[in-house]
């Protein structure tokens, strides 16, 4: 799976969200807020292929949680993201 291409990453204020980049434009219908560490998975591997796995590993690694924890946040952002229609 992969984050579609035309989501982006932008800085408004504090708040880092996912913004929809149309052909026509740029859809604010279309805008997540995430949190540091769904910003840093989505950055991280931006619109390459990834898995469950691979974003979990990466929570171990920037955050220090065990496996268990980071593979069931991991999951959590990936059903949320699916939810949206964002990964493709």
């Amino acid at each position: 799976m992969k984050i579609k291409e035309e989501y982006s990453i932008r800085k408004v204020g504090d708040e880092e969200v996912l913004i929809s980049h149309q052909s026509e434009g740029t859809d604010f219908s279309r805008v997540m807020v995430l949190n540091a560490s769904a910003a840093c998975l989505i950055r991280e591997t931006e619109h390459r292929p990834f898995d469950a796995k691979q974003w979990a590993e990466s929570l171990v690694v920037h955050y220090g949680i065990d496996r268990e924890r980071a593979e069931a946040d991991a999951e959590q952002v990936i059903a949320k993201l699916r939810r949206e229609q964002v990964i493709e």
